[in-house]
């Protein structure tokens, strides 16, 4: 590169900057045209040369000069030579792997007639672009395990800002398995592409399993369902067994036989685990003689596994239809278990439930007018013990006997305070503040949103004051007659590993009944209670520290994406904690602050197999939390779901860029031909580089310097 030109551009009025130049210049001699006590006139030059530079340089921090270079060089033109080099690339075709065909293809005649003033630069893509500087050894590894043709060619095109690229020759079968349809990328190079097609165009005999699907969340025990599809080319009978494992434990399995040539075949397995947890499943297709690959024959995915079921304790101060519906409602999930301790008197409870035992086990518990004024002493303190020592998440709902110096014994969780404690009720509505409107426990699904609250029948409330405490939130407050009231309905409170819903109101069962022939709000109470439970029992919603892959299935060309989330014990965001993440058997990396309580990492370069991982936050030398998981690399086969040569799409890429299609055993005068149809010539390339002069990493302390160094002559000087 030759430079041509040299410019300055500044950010104002260029006289105005030469003017201020001049006065600092004039500024710095005369501030030493005297000096006491006096120095000789070199000094002073000295002294005048750098408080002069100091202040044009604070000048040109103001002005924001930039410094352009533009060059200029003469470049030949150039074929690019785009390989695939991924694994379906050593997939065989009658005998001979495509990858020998491509390197035998490479080394022939076939690209070497092109003028010998024509230079060829080899590149071999798979999830990205890389330059291949010498096709004379194994420098393509035919490793790659995805095929991301479109942003293959938009890293080539940046490339042609500094080269003189005339042609391209892509030599592929044709598959993308990653990225967008390449069609537009090609057609943005405005170049003809001549695209070489390698493999067969036929199905050949394989087995593939396409997808397998299954909830991403299940329950122990609990028998789930997993839905397959096999595909089969090639075979017109035999008999594929296809296992569901666990490691090495086999879930379930079942045999296909296949009818004819080509069939897709859904198969559905079941598997019910024992314990809760995250488990990698995996499905595989047994191997059928004269199978192109076996590499398509499994496929894994991860299943989250949750408690059985959620224990939930319903404890209520007298039987009410408030009682009724609640315990209706969630009976009728099947992944609950509903006890219920009922008061009957005092010291008598309906059912003579074992209390102990209960308080015990719970997941969370439900109050429904609870306590009451025949609570007993003995009961209440229980309760408030368990919910306490245990952090028992509970679920208040208001009625009308409701006992408020009872109910302050559980006071300091509940999401709200009270005063003037009144029996008369009043009717009131739900409204939805703006700021929970897309709330999990307001939005819940099925059509049900923020306005659906508002269509509810009004329930009942005293006239008993509430007010939210300030670490709680209000999802719900209260309308009367229109007129809202500045009180919460429901509010809830997530704080300090303590999770609690509290409702002001009562008569919930109004809610069921009144809604039934609406199917806008019929489903609402069940919906809401449900989530509610969930909300309450799901630890993730409090943890501290939540530390994730970016997904949990990675190619070995991918870096391992990392990113934590750290909150204090009031869940407000960290700044600056110290968050690490380990690998197994892989050195610990930190996470970079990204802002707002997150952090960011990545692993480079890590081996296929399985992985588990931990991480843990500090603030200085105090624990504040730890997570874990588990992710795959290098076990996906993306490669191999579709094995035959996509010849139309190649041929689509050549025709809309103006250049041509060849199979590769046809395509040995591919150098002649695009000699004769390309119009090579040297190209002036240009390229402008521009420096920040104000943005100079170095300017500050280059000013620093200045200063400091005068100081430092002045002193020695005697003149401070």
């Amino acid at each position: 590169m030759i430079v041509s030109a040299i410019s300055l551009a500044v950010n104002g009025n260029i006289f105005v900057l030469i003017i201020e130049l001049v006065v600092a210049v004039a500024a710095g001699f005369f501030f030493y045209r005297y000096t006491l006590p006096r120095v000789p006139l070199s000094s002073r030059i000295l002294f005048s040369i750098l408080r002069s530079s100091s202040l044009i340089c604070l000048i040109l921090l103001l002005f924001q000069p930039t410094l352009r270079f533009k060059s200029s060089s003469n470049q030949p033109p150039t074929v690019a030579i785009l390989v695939d080099g991924t694994q379906s690339m050593m997939l065989n075709d009658n005998g001979e792997s495509r990858s020998e065909k491509i390197i035998k293809y490479l080394r022939s005649e076939a690209l070497n007639g092109f003028p010998n003033n024509i230079q060829l630069k080899y590149y071999s893509f798979s999830s990205k672009l890389q330059t291949v500087p010498d096709i004379s050894n194994n420098s393509i590894s035919f490793s790659g395990e995805a095929t991301d043709i479109a942003s293959s060619f938009s890293a080539l095109k940046d490339s042609l800002l500094t080269q003189n690229i005339s042609a391209v020759v892509l030599i592929t079968d044709g598959n993308y398995t990653d990225g967008k349809n390449p069609i537009y990328s090609t057609e943005e190079m405005s170049i003809p592409i001549y695209t070489v097609g390698v493999g067969d165009t036929i199905d050949q005999k394989d087995i593939v399993v396409l997808h397998a699907v299954t909830n991403n969340i299940t329950y122990a025990n609990a028998r789930t369902p997993v839905d397959i599809r096999i595909k089969s080319t090639g075979y017109s009978d035999g008999n594929v067994e296809i296992v569901l494992s666990e490691g090495s434990k086999i879930l379930d399995r079942t045999t296909v036989t296949l009818e004819k040539s080509t069939k897709e075949y859904p198969v559905r397995l079941y598997f019910e685990p024992e314990k809760e947890g995250t488990k990698k499943l995996t499905v595989k297709a047994s191997k059928l003689s004269g199978e192109l690959t076996e590499k398509n024959n499994s496929q894994s995915f991860f299943v989250k596994v949750l408690r059985s079921k959620i224990r939930v304790l319903l404890i209520a101060g007298a039987p009410s239809s408030d009682v009724a519906a609640i315990r209706q409602t969630l009976s009728e999930n099947e992944h609950f278990q509903v006890d219920a301790i009922i008061q009957k008197s005092t010291d008598e409870y309906y059912d003579s439930p074992n209390i102990t035992p209960l308080l015990d086990s719970a997941d969370c518990i439900v109050l429904i007018g609870y306590p009451s004024l025949t609570t007993s002493q003995k009961l209440l303190t229980q309760v408030a013990a368990v919910i306490e020592n245990y952090h028992k998440p509970f679920l208040f709902i208001n009625s009308k006997n409701i006992d408020y110096s009872k109910l302050s014994f559980i006071a300091q969780y509940l999401p709200f305070s009270w005063s003037d404690g009144r029996n008369d009720e009043i009717f009131i509505r739900g409204v939805v503040p703006e700021k929970a409107k897309k709330h999990t426990l307001i939005s819940l699904g099925n059509g049900i949103d923020y306005e659906s609250w508002q269509k509810m029948p009004p329930i009942y409330k005293t006239k008993t004051i509430f007010k939210a405490k300030p670490e709680a939130e209000i999802i719900l407050s209260c309308e009367s007659s229109d007129i809202r009231i500045n009180e919460p309905l429901i509010g809830i409170r997530n704080i300090n590993h303590y999770k609690v819903i509290g409702i002001t109101g009562y008569g919930l069962w109004r809610w069921k009944l009144l809604s039934q022939n609406d199917d806008r709000t019929d489903k609402l109470l069940s919906l809401f209670l449900n989530n509610a439970v969930r909300w309450l029992t799901t630890p993730d919603d409090n943890k501290k520290v939540c530390i994730v892959p970016g997904k949990e299935f990675y190619t070995t060309s991918e870096p391992i994406e990392f990113t934590a989330e750290v909150y204090d014990d009031q869940l407000r965001p960290m700044e600056n904690a110290n968050v690490t993440v380990r690998l197994h058997q892989r050195d610990e990396i930190m996470l970079n602050p990204v802002g707002n309580g997150r952090y960011e990492g990545s692993f480079e370069n890590l081996a296929s197999g399985d992985y588990s991982f931990s991480g843990i936050a500090r603030d200085n030398d105090i624990l504040l939390g730890a997570d874990s998981g588990k992710l795959t690399v290098g076990q996906t086969n993306a490669e191999f779901l579709e094995t035959k040569m996509n010849k139309p799409l190649l041929q689509q890429i050549s025709y809309r860029t103006g250049g041509s299609y060849n199979d590769i055993e046809q395509a040995k005068q591919l150098s002649s031909e695009i000699s004769s149809k390309v119009k090579f010539e040297s190209k002036e390339i240009i390229k402008v580089d521009e420096i920040e002069l104000w943005n100079w990493k170095y300017l500050a302390g280059l000013i620093i310097f200045l200063f400091a160094l005068e100081w430092f002559l002045r002193k020695r000087s005697g003149m401070i």
